[in-house]
């Protein structure tokens, strides 16, 4: 089942995932930070694919594999023909080196 955009909340995806992988020292330390409300917000909506994907890339940064792997399976669960370049295609970026950085963390944790 999936979640009509009119039936879930605002969603913290969006502005999470440029945030979290901007290269920098401090990047770690937020990447920590949205866990915790990226796996809130799937709680009562665990078929969010962006949430998914954010939280792939985010436990890659960290080197959390078996983590990033988990989240990855889950976005194929959800959508089967995900993959890196639907993202490039589909997600926009102002900053290459942020877009960059992401598709590697996603490539990462499994995605083709």
């Amino acid at each position: 089942m999936y979640i009509r955009k009119d039936d879930a909340p605002q969603s913290p995806v969006s502005s999470l995932l440029p945030v979290q992988l901007r290269p920098g020292p401090s990047r770690d330390g937020q990447c920590e930070k949205a866990i915790a409300p990226l796996k809130q917000y799937l709680t009562p909506y665990p078929n969010i694919l962006g949430a998914h994907l954010t939280l792939a890339a985010v436990y890659s940064e960290l080197g959390r594999e078996a983590e990033a792997r988990a989240e990855a399976a889950e976005v194929l669960r959800l959508n089967p023909n995900a993959s890196v370049e639907t993202y490039r295609q589909n997600i926009p970026y102002k900053d290459p080196a942020v877009l960059e950085r992401t598709l590697a963390a996603l490539r990462k944790a499994g995605l083709k």
